[in-house]
């Protein structure tokens, strides 16, 4: 009822933008557009949108001051021009690149070096551990509450919108029980005035028969035996005009009972099978209706199940692409034998963790999708059997509203009318109830579209905005992960180069003692 209102509004509004647009063309053909051809060129071809008329109405001002010459074009004002100061530019100094020579050294490390590399190696794997398993569970809680506020929020819009449709429908089944209640009190005047004006009919027939018949036999009798049988006749002819009009009125209410239980007889068995034709046609639209949104439906899950698989499949392999670029910058950089023993451990290690890290991260997203696809589809699903639901007791309601209408109709027609405009009655009255019945057929159609298309978008914008938010979670992840992998490379490098100048420190030490020791063997 609603959408009705709204679409008569707009087509009253449409009716007189098009008269008003007639009324400015019949403005602009009377005026002397002498001159100004351009101009009326230009309105008559904007004299087709009514969005235009404003516009139009603005245009048509102007035209008229040309005409009578009193327009005054705008005047621009000039814009302030402001000066742009030229920065000079300091004169950079060139810095010569400082050249670095590496020199290659070959060092055999002791056990116990090995040892300490080790330990170091262990306790910062256990750091990056710890740093990293506090920013997923920082994260994971994050998360929870994003997904538990877009939930709130999608339940409370869902709410409101089944508040606003449970309004309407009450609405509408409030006016359809005042219009039967007053549909009801119509019919039953109706029926006690054609009753009261059928008995004064009957007793006025009635009585002039039997006046008629009364004074013709009087006569006759008066004529013949008027001074004798007077008194005797007077009394016989009484009780026969009794006897007679108890027997007349006993044959018409006998025949008045008969032609209303036929007419009973005959609404009764059209009507129910018209009612069983409507309800197994309503049953098989409804059950194909149902089917064809279940398959689309699940159709479009699975294309949208298909494409975050793929969408998972593409950040794994830039994973594994991140990974090897990763492996083959920390390889070049590690010239020497010592550092590529060290990266061959690190490596090893590291490798192992980021793999366990990488599965758990790809199965709790995983397992996070599916139970997110499993509550939409359950709620798309509720949502539908509701509606589908809703829309068949509406549209049985108003069946049945219409039905009883038409049979109260039918009743007083067969009370006033002929057997014969009773057939033509019911042949409109079939015409009404097809042409009722496609149009809440239309109307159920418009709506399960709507339903279903609302659905589809919002579905569509959670799954964009998941994925959305998965992108962004995984790069950051990626970003995190290479920024502690350069760092922890980097700390790895000065240890290792501070070993090597403890080294070479003790070594030197060791060479000196040698040589004081052999010169003093020598002097003794």
């Amino acid at each position: 009822m609603a959408n009705i209102g709204e679409l008569e509004k707009d087509f009253e509004l449409f009716g007189k933008g098009i008269n008003r647009l007639e009324e400015l063309k019949k403005e602009l053909n009377s005026l002397n557009t002498k001159g100004y051809e351009k101009d009326k060129i230009r309105i008559e071809s904007e004299l087709k949108n009514v969005t235009d008329i404003p516009r139009i109405e603005k245009q048509m001002k102007s035209l008229k001051q040309k005409i009578s010459g009193n327009y005054k074009p705008k005047k621009i004002k000039p814009k302030n021009i402001v000066k742009k100061t030229l920065i000079k530019k300091k004169p950079v100094i060139k810095k010569k690149p400082i050249k670095r020579k590496i020199i290659k050294r070959r060092i055999n490390l002791d056990q116990d070096v090995a040892e300490l590399v080790k330990s170091q190696m262990e306790s910062a794997a256990l750091d990056i551990k710890k740093s990293l398993s506090e920013r997923v569970r920082l994260k994971e809680l994050k998360l929870k509450e994003k997904i538990k506020q877009k939930e709130q929020i999608l339940l409370d819009d869902i709410r409101k919108k089944a508040e606003q449709l449970k309004n309407k429908e009450q609405l509408s089944i409030q006016r359809l029980e005042s219009k039967e209640s007053k549909l009801k009190e119509i019919y039953s005047k109706q029926q006690k005035g054609l009753e009261l004006q059928i008995l004064k009919k009957y007793q006025d027939k009635v009585n002039t028969e039997l006046k008629n018949k009364v004074k013709n036999e009087f006569n006759k009798k008066l004529s013949e035996r008027y001074n004798s049988k007077k008194e005797s006749l007077l009394l016989q002819l009484d009780k026969k005009l009794k006897d007679k009009e108890e027997s007349l009125r006993r044959i018409i209410s006998s025949d008045i009972r008969r032609y209303k239980s036929e007419e009973k007889e005959k609404l009764e068995t059209r009507y129910g099978s018209l009612e069983n034709n409507l309800k197994l046609k309503y049953k098989e639209e409804y059950i194909s209706k149902k089917n064809l949104i279940q398959s689309e439906f699940s159709k479009k899950i699975k294309s949208k199940i298909d494409s975050l698989e793929l969408i998972n499949i593409r950040k794994r392999e830039q994973l594994k692409a991140l990974e090897i670029e990763l492996n083959q910058r920390f390889k070049n950089r590690l010239t020497t034998e010592l550092k590529n023993k060290i990266h061959r451990e690190f490596n090893k290690k590291v490798a192992a963790k980021y793999a366990e890290k990488k599965k758990k991260l790809e199965l709790i997203i995983q397992t996070e999708l599916k139970s997110k696809l499993d509550i939409l589809n359950q709620q798309t699903k509720s949502k539908e059997n509701k509606l589908l639901s809703d829309l068949k007791k509406s549209s049985d309601n108003s069946l049945n509203s219409e039905k009883i209408k038409l049979t109260r109709i039918l009743k007083k027609d067969s009370e006033l009318k002929s057997k014969s405009k009773s057939k033509e009655l019911s042949k409109k009255y079939d015409k009404e109830i097809s042409t009722k019945k496609k149009e809440m057929e239309n109307k159920t159609e418009n709506f399960i579209k709507a339903t279903i298309k609302n659905l589809e978008n919002k579905q569509l914008e959670i799954l964009m905005k998941r994925e959305k938010e998965l992108e962004i979670e995984v790069k950051k992840k990626v970003s995190v992960l290479e920024a502690s992998y350069k760092e922890k490379q980097k700390q790895l490098e000065l240890q290792l180069k501070k070993q090597e100048e403890l080294n070479l420190k003790n070594k030197k030490k060791l060479l000196k003692k040698q040589l004081d020791a052999s010169l003093a063997k020598l002097l003794e």
